[in-house]
């Protein structure tokens, strides 16, 4: 996208950008995949739950017992305050169609990876909402953390999709147009979008 490195022809050759971006969105558009979303509005998580001195944001409180405990607002894992609505969505998916899965995340940075993880695993362990733990193992088998660099194909096109439907969907957020992946191609694809608080 930013026309750089290998990739800087796109930014000179507009035929060659033009046709790698129909080529990309005929190919999200022809393969069979489900959109499950969860995205943090960090300036109401902050105004609902902060607690504030002199303007400065210097508490975040307790987030729901098993959603996340009460902490400084640098500690807080935003990836694990989004996934719990991720795994209610994914496995009540995998529920209706008789399917385990797992979920693939891509990695933020060892503290954020393992912050993730061992959310996850209290999920799996406590449960989410009224959904036991027991229930969630049934379907949802695991989590595995990658590395961008590993080229995920999975992790390549959740790339593709996530910031347009980010820009397309999310209420008050300044939406771009240089997307190479237009609304149009996975539209039909989404089975849920969930905006925490």
């Amino acid at each position: 996208m930013n026309n750089k490195g290998r990739y800087a022809f796109l930014g000179r050759d507009t035929n060659k950008r033009k046709s790698l971006i129909a080529l990309l969105n005929n190919y999200i558009l022809s393969i069979n995949f489900k959109i499950f979303s969860s995205f943090v509005d960090k300036q109401k998580l902050a105004l609902k739950y902060g607690s504030f001195a002199d303007g400065e944001l210097t508490k975040i409180g307790k987030i729901r017992p098993n959603i996340h405990a009460c902490s400084t607002p640098r500690k807080i894992n935003l990836y694990s305050v989004a996934l719990k609505y991720l795994l209610l969505q994914y496995h009540e998916y995998l529920k209706e169609n008789h399917k385990k899965g797992i979920i693939i995340a891509e990695a933020r940075g060892e503290k954020e990876d393992l912050s993730l993880l061992d959310a996850f695993y209290q999920y799996q362990r406590v449960g989410v909402g009224s959904l036991s733990g027991k229930h969630l193992r049934t379907n949802i088998v695991d989590l595995l953390v990658i590395r961008k660099a590993q080229n995920h194909l999975g992790l390549q096109i959740a790339d593709l999709v996530t910031y347009p439907l980010y820009d397309y969907k999310v209420p008050d957020h300044n939406v771009r147009n240089d997307h190479f992946i237009s609304l149009t191609s996975f539209e039909k694809k989404i089975k849920s979008i969930k905006i925490f608080p």
